[in-house]
């Protein structure tokens, strides 16, 4: 028995070779960020089963495990697995594990295993592994093998460097493909040959020669040099990263401005859409009879008949009735009926497709486990930073999805991304001037155009209100972005805020955390004020959802929601 014991504990044992977090070592808060672990089986025996990726010690979860399902590694085989956990706070700790015993987990970030860095979006050198390159600056570099298979969850990378056509199957190239076009910037160098390299499709945009060309909402630089040549003078001018002495150490937001966490400004909006109006006075009165039924009514019961087996029926009775009273009066209100709701930002990256960032709020009336799945590719699913510790899981792709216990008459927040495929709708910019801090716009709306609400630009640290006529938009006289972040009552979550159930009117409420977030995602460095990309205006148009974003498996009848469309252009003038 011994001997099997140990057998069968080798069976289950996995060793975890190497952790790279991000794409130069660092996270973003507030965003799904990049963990990349590569696991080995060093023994005879294969390993087959769950391995999950939780927030907490293993012990005490503070959120919803990622699950990488059904893993198989052969014996003395290994697999490199990539996760995208929500991060939330600096101090996050994270542990893998492979099975409830307390040796199959292995602590990925704590205060004694390589604590988390936080920092703003990074810029890498994508690297063969089978080349070696002598690098002039400290420009960090990122393994192209590792690169994710989706542009879902790539928020925290802001620009690439690449001098060669990498060794990617279809599903890269496609993800390096849908980054571009949702705002990610490629610098192409000369390689080797010193000539640039050609690369097939779906990256054939990438060849044009010009030394800059838009594609999408991304942009794409041709510098006449090799890597080789790459000195801190580049890194600083040409890609934008300004290093500080205290880079390593102070990297990411220094302060704590909880605003910006959809759990504290979005969630609180969509729960208010399907609350239940409880009869709270009939509650509150059940209860207050309830703790006199049970004190001192059962005391003095057993006190005049002190016999327990009048008094222990009648307190086990008393809690039977009371427990049905209670759900009987707690399910009155709503009309039994439940519901899905959503807001979200997207961003067009090719014809038809659009990468997807949506908050959801699944309100159900009969407790239970629900499994939810979204249409769209490379979906990544999280709980966006709520402290659900309820019984669930999220899925890793390429099955993704989320599995997750609702108690009944209640709502769960359930935050995904994805590319998604729908109807094309798209905003030709036609002329784009900024004089001083004035702006001359103009610009077209073509496509499937969905139901708009609100239309407006920022650029630098303006904002301005859009004019509407026919399907071309004109701009109009800028104000501060101060002033509209500012005057939204719900921009910071607040328990004293009123609260309201009108859809048209949360649904307002909902578009300024989704601007104020696709700014914060969008600055370089945590220590400016909110404001548009340096030297592009951030169009914002918040519509209606269209029905392919609100597609999901076992979901209600009732859906409905908000998507606020982001176009950046480069702006001209000064």
């Amino acid at each position: 028995m011994s001997l099997g014991l140990l057998h069968a504990s080798a069976a289950f044992a996995l060793d975890v070779e190497r952790v790279e977090w991000g794409f130069d070592g660092s996270v973003v808060k507030m965003s799904l960020n990049l963990v990349t672990i590569e696991v080995a089986n060093n023994s005879p025996t294969p390993f087959e089963g769950d391995v999950a990726l939780q927030e907490g010690s293993g012990l005490v979860r503070s959120d919803l495990p990622l699950v990488e399902r059904q893993l198989y590694i052969e014996p003395f085989g290994r697999r490199r697995l990539q996760f995208f956990p929500f991060i939330t706070e600096q101090w996050s700790e994270f542990t893998l594990s492979w099975s409830d015993r307390p040796e199959d987990r292995f602590p990925i970030s704590s205060q004694s295993n390589s604590p988390l860095r936080t920092g703003s979006r990074s810029v890498v050198l994508l690297r063969d592994a089978s080349t070696s390159r002598q690098l002039r600056s400290k420009l960090p570099t990122f393994e192209e093998v590792d690169f994710p298979i989706s542009a879902a969850g790539m928020d925290a990378l802001r620009g690439v460097v690449l001098d060669h056509v990498p060794r990617w199957d279809a599903l890269r190239m496609q993800a390096l493909r849908d980054w571009i076009g949702a705002g990610g910037q490629i610098h192409i160098m000369k390689s080797a040959t010193g000539s640039y390299p050609q690369f097939p499709a779906p990256l054939e945009a990438l060849n044009e020669p010009s030394d800059h060309v838009s594609l999408g909402n991304g942009q794409v630089f041709h510098h006449n040099m090799s890597v080789a040549d790459i000195n801190d003078d580049f890194v600083a001018t040409a890609l934008g990263i300004h290093r500080v002495a205290d880079d390593l150490n102070n990297r990411g937001y220094t302060h704590y401005d909880y605003q910006f966490q959809p759990s504290n400004s979005i969630a609180p909006l969509l729960r208010d859409l399907t609350r239940p109006d409880h009869n709270w006075g009939l509650i509150y009165f059940l209860s207050f009879i309830y703790l006199l039924v049970v004190f001192p009514g059962c005391w003095l019961l057993g006190r005049r008949r002190a016999d327990f087996r009048i008094s222990y029926p009648a307190l086990l009775g008393a809690v039977f009735i009371f427990s049905l009273a209670f759900k009987t009066v707690g399910q009155r209100g709503y009309g039994e009926q439940t519901a899905w709701n959503a807001v979200g930002a997207a961003r067009r990256v090719a014809p038809g497709r659009f990468l997807t960032e949506t908050w959801s709020n699944a309100f159900v009336t009969n407790g239970g486990m629900y499994s939810y799945k979204h249409k769209g590719e490379g979906l990544i699913y999280s709980s966006g930073g709520s402290n659900d510790t309820r019984r669930g899981e999220c899925f890793n792709r390429p099955d993704a999805g989320i599995e997750i216990e609702i108690p009944p008459f209640s709502s769960q927040m359930i935050m995904h991304a994805g590319v998604v495929a729908a109807p094309d709708f798209d905003l030709t910019f036609k002329r784009a001037v900024k004089d001083g801090p004035s702006l001359q716009l103009e610009a077209e709306l073509t496509g499937a155009v969905p139901q708009i609400h609100t239309m407006h630009a920022v650029f630098g640290n303006y904002r301005v209100m859009l004019t509407r006529q026919a399907n071309t938009l004109t701009g109009g006289s800028p104000s501060p972005l101060a002033n509209y972040t500012s005057s939204q009552p719900n921009y910071g979550y607040s328990p004293y805020r009123n609260v309201q159930n009108d859809p048209t009117t949360i649904f307002a409420q909902a578009e300024a955390p989704l601007v104020v977030r696709s700014l914060k995602l969008s600055m370089d460095s945590p220590k400016d004020e909110l404001s548009a990309p340096e030297g592009v205006v951030r169009v914002f148009l918040y519509a209606d959802m269209p029905a392919e974003f609100l597609q999901v498996d076992n979901g209600p009848e009732k859906r409905q929601g908000r998507m606020l469309y982001t176009f950046d252009h480069k702006l001209e003038g000064n």
